[in-house]
């Protein structure tokens, strides 16, 4: 890439931004014109008003800025209006835009019909009309800039009220997610110990009773080894009836408690039996 092209690509990327300064700045020098018109003509001493070279820089700031004013809150009324239709809302737009006539009157007056009067050439006089003009269009364009930001400040804050209620609602609904979760968790870790205890107070009162609920041994008889397994597959299968679940067959129980089938079978008789 040569210098050239550098150039032309800084300017593509500054020619709006520099576009957009011109058109903030320009406007604002525009009524300097207007503003010095004015104070030659009122601190003239033979054709205009005579006024001190003080007052008359303090006539030209005042005008101007009058007018100013007056086209800015026109237009501002009118944006008002324009969105707001019902009649309790509406700006008073017809005051300001009486107020900017006002302010013509007094300037074409000062700037052009005391140099008609003074005998001036008319295309002079017409000249001076037009610089005193001026101020016009740098008032319209001010205006609909400081509106057309309004705008976009406002389209900005609403944007961004409805980025952080977004943001709300993901939080809320994340965190009712969280809690949610964590109830669940809790009630998952909750149910086995239910259980167990459950199953203590109804399977395991005592081994005498267990054991003579469910396969008739003696009380006085010590637990052997058979009397361990017999224990475990009659839990197995309490817990089971505890959770509601059916209590399968000897193959599926064999495969469960890793028991003979035939044992089980044979103890499952038994029981059904007593």
């Amino acid at each position: 890439m040569n210098v050239f092209d550098r150039v032309v690509r800084f300017m593509d990327h500054t020619e709006v931004s520099f576009v957009t300064l011109l058109a903030k700045i320009i406007p604002l020098l525009v009524p300097i014109i207007p503003a010095y018109v004015g104070y030659s003509h009122v601190t003239d001493q033979s054709t205009g008003l005579g006024f001190e070279s003080w007052a008359g820089w303090v006539y030209g700031g005042v005008i101007e800025g009058l007018g100013y004013a007056a086209i800015y809150k026109a237009v501002q009324f009118w944006e008002h209006n324009r969105k707001y239709t019902a009649e309790k809302n509406q700006a008073p737009l017809f005051a300001a835009v009486a107020i900017y006539l006002v302010y013509l009157v007094v300037t074409l007056t000062v700037n052009v019909v005391l140099d008609y009067k003074a005998g001036l050439e008319f295309y002079k006089v017409i000249a001076l009309g037009l610089i005193s003009l001026l101020s016009v269009p740098a008032g319209l364009l001010m205006s609909i800039s400081a509106v057309h930001t309004e705008r976009t400040t406002e389209r900005e804050r609403t944007n961004e009220r409805a980025r952080v209620e977004r943001n709300q609602r993901r939080n809320e609904q994340a965190n009712e997610q969280r809690t949610d979760l964590r109830a669940n968790e809790q009630r998952t870790n909750e149910r086995p110990r239910k259980v167990r205890r459950t199953n203590e107070q109804v399977l395991q009162p005592t081994n005498e009773q267990r054991t003579n609920r469910s396969f008739g041994f003696s009380p006085n008889e010590q637990r052997t080894n058979d009397d361990s397994k017999q224990a475990r597959l009659f839990d197995h299968i309490q817990q089971l009836q505890l959770n509601g679940m059916p209590v399968p067959g000897p193959s599926q129980l064999s495969r469960d408690l890793r028991m003979s089938k035939s044992y089980i079978s044979e103890r499952l008789n038994e029981w059904r039996t007593e």
